[in-house]
């Protein structure tokens, strides 16, 4: 993984700020899924398996929610979790 990796990464995780999606208030549907698109966007090319779950992960996000998954609201939690987490293991690898 170089540094564009990790920069990409890092732009995708700022796109969406673990903050907005876990206040009080959390935002509507349409706003989050777009954020979602515009974090997928910034990505790599994934090259590994921990790059392809958190891809899917934000697909499944702007795809709609899964109702084995629970609420959506935990979906998209949990899936900018898996993106952040990623950007710290980038971190600690280079």
């Amino acid at each position: 993984m170089g540094s564009m990796t990790l920069t990409q990464y890092a732009k995708a995780a700022q796109v969406l700020p673990m903050a907005w999606l876990a206040q009080s208030e959390f935002p509507s549907k349409t706003v989050v899924q777009n954020a979602f698109r515009i974090a997928i966007a910034e990505l790599p090319e994934s090259s590994t398996y921990e790059d392809n779950v958190v891809r899917s992960a934000l697909q499944a996000v702007v795809a709609g929610p899964d109702p084995r998954g629970g609420r959506f609201e935990a979906q998209a939690i949990y899936a900018a979790g898996q993106l952040h987490d990623r950007v710290v293991t980038l971190v600690l690898q280079s």
